[in-house]
C-alpha cells in the first residue's frame, strides 16, 4: 500500500500508474493526496487525514522529501524567495508528519525519514535561505528522534548529493557559478541511486543516511556532523574516534579551495566592470 502526496495531479496519477505497473501482476493499492505543503500546519494535515484507515493508521514508513531550491546570492533572495522555501523545506515536512505520527505512535511502530541535503551539513554560495531550511530540518530530527523513541517510532535524516531531476535542472538555469563550481565536486547522481540509498537507510533504521555510490564527501560529512546522536554502528563509533583529526584537515583545504573560488569569481566580476 502506498500514499504519494504532492501538490500536480497530473504527476499524481503519473506516478501512481508507473506504481501499479511495476507491482503487476501482484495488485498495488496506491492512493494518492493532492496538497499544497506551503499551506498552514491545520489545512495540510487536513488534507492528507481524508484518506482516513491509509493515511492515518497504516503508514509504517513516511519519506517527507518535499523540497525546492533558488540559488542564488543573499542580497538577491526577496522575502518570498525565503518564506516559500522555509514554508515547503521545513514547514511542509513538519505538517505531513504531524499527520502520520498519532497512529504510528499508538502501534508502537513506524519510522519517518526526512530529506535533507549534503546543503543541510554545509552552507555554500547562493544557498543562503535553501541551507537554513535544510540545517533546520536537523534541530528538528534531532528532538524528534528523542520524543519519538519511548513510542518504538524511527526517524532518518537524509543526506542526498544533487540529484539528476527536473527540480535540478531548473535549478541549474539560475544557479551562481561559484556554487555551480563548488557543488560540481561532488558530482551528480541519478534519482534511481539516490532512491535505492533512502530505502535501504530507512530499512536499516540508520539516523544519518548518506546516499549516492562513491559519495564520499557525504559519508565524509556524516562522520563529521554527527554531533551528540547516537552511534549506529562500531564502524561509525571507531570512525568517528580516530578519523575525525584526518577528515578536519581535509576540510580546511576544501573550505579554502571554495573560498579560493568565490574570490576568483568576485575579481572577474570586478575586472568586467573595470573594463566596461
Amino acid at each position: 500500500r502506498v500514499v504519494i502526496a504532492a501538490r500536480n495531479k497530473d504527476k499524481l496519477a503519473a506516478a501512481k500508474a508507473e506504481i501499479e505497473a511495476a507491482a503487476a501482476p501482484r495488485p498495488a493499492a496506491v492512493e494518492t493526496v493532492s496538497v499544497d505543503l506551503t499551506k498552514s500546519f491545520e489545512e495540510v494535515e487536513a488534507a492528507l487525514s481524508k484518506n482516513g484507515a491509509v493515511a492515518r493508521q497504516e503508514v509504517e514508513f513516511a519519506i517527507l522529501c518535499a523540497g525546492e531550491s533558488t540559488p542564488q546570492p543573499f542580497e538577491a533572495l526577496g522575502g518570498r524567495d525565503w518564506e516559500q522555501m522555509l514554508r515547503l523545506n521545513l514547514l511542509g515536512c513538519m505538517a505531513a508528519a504531524r499527520a502520520v505520527l498519532p497512529a504510528m505512535k499508538e502501534r508502537r511502530r513506524g519510522h519517518i525519514a526526512f530529506i535533507s541535503s549534503m546543503g543541510g551539513q554545509v552552507g555554500v554560495y547562493g544557498f543562503s535561505a535553501y541551507s537554513a531550511s535544510k540545517f533546520a530540518l536537523r534541530g528538528a530530527f534531532e528532538a524528534l528522534r528523542m520524543e519519538l523513541k519511548p513510542h518504538g517510532v524511527g526517524v532518518s535524516l537524509v543526506f542526498p548529493p544533487d540529484t539528476d531531476t527536473p527540480c535540478f535542472a531548473k535549478e541549474n538555469e539560475i544557479k551562481p557559478i561559484e556554487c555551480k563550481r563548488i557543488s560540481g565536486k561532488v558530482g551528480l547522481y541519478s534519482a534511481e541511486d539516490v532512491a535505492r540509498g533512502i530505502v535501504n537507510g530507512v530499512e536499516s533504521a540508520t539516523s544519518l543516511v548518506v546516499v549516492g555510490d562513491g559519495n564520499v564527501d557525504g559519508w565524509m560529512l556524516n562522520h563529521m556532523t554527527v554531533g551528540l546522536l547516537p552511534s549506529d554502528s562500531w564502524v561509525q563509533l571507531f570512525v568517528g574516534l580516530f578519523l575525525l583529526p584526518l577528515f578536519r584537515l581535509i576540510s580546511i583545504a576544501n573550505t579554502w579551495y571554495f573560498d579560493r573560488i568565490c574570490a576568483e569569481e568576485a575579481e572577474k566580476r570586478r575586472s568586467s566592470l573595470a573594463a566596461q
